[in-house]
């Protein structure tokens, strides 16, 4: 009877997120006519007063990215995301395999490369966590190469195609320990759309785990 009453319990937990998760998240039309309203009102705000408007004021659960996406979508920003020049030449830059830097993944140790000066620029807090050696090694040996390789290519041209539930939560704690909020909403973005009631509990259990502990413990 006991083990029956806990599936019960955890049946209720998983539809209970799960209701609260889609309670809190608008659909693409609401998101889209708030912002449409807001941007009347407020036609000098930036970019973040936007967001903080969304997930102050409405109390919606909308990630930085499906923002950026929406208002692109509406004309209110442009649109970074789009492949370019730069973006490709970084991509073939990082694809060359001419590295000054290499990082040691998982058990295995597979060896991806990446540039210093890159690397420093634009997510210094990446080798304060795992230190450069002396010959330019790193060792990561907790976070598997498909997510690293996905992390390392994010630096270079600021996008992440959508990656696997696996990917994006390890993406999502790796972001979390060097600071990057702007990748930590895309990961949000990308777990939030492939939640269901198979990995609710799951992904609850993750999200709790990066909270901040307000206890002092």
């Amino acid at each position: 009877r006991m083990a029956t009453n806990g599936t019960e319990n955890s049946g209720q937990q998983a539809a209970a997120a799960t209701a609260t998760a889609a309670a809190t998240t608008p659909s693409s039309d609401e998101l889209k006519e708030v912002i449409k309203q807001y941007k009347a009102e407020n036609p000098d705000s930036t970019f973040k007063l936007a967001l903080n408007f969304v997930r102050t004021d409405k109390a919606w659960f909308v990630s930085e990215a499906r923002l950026r996406k929406v208002m692109v979508e509406l004309g209110f920003l442009q649109n970074r995301d789009d492949e370019s020049y730069l973006e490709g030449r970084m991509a073939s830059l990082l694809d060359s395999g001419s590295g000054d830097v290499s990082f040691m993944l998982g058990p295995s140790r597979e060896v991806v490369k990446a540039h210093k000066v890159i690397v420093y620029h634009n997510c210094p807090a990446l080798l304060e966590s795992y230190p450069l050696k002396g010959d330019n090694t790193v060792d990561v040996p907790e976070i598997s190469p498909e997510s690293f390789k996905v992390f390392i290519r994010f630096l270079y041209i600021a996008r992440v195609k959508q990656a696997t539930l696996p990917v994006a939560k390890e993406l999502l704690l790796l972001s979390k320990k060097v600071g990057d909020e702007r990748l930590s909403g895309i990961c949000v973005d990308m777990i939030a759309s492939q939640l269901d009631v198979n990995n609710v509990c799951d992904v609850f259990c993750l999200c709790s785990s990066l909270q901040p502990d307000t206890h002092g413990h």
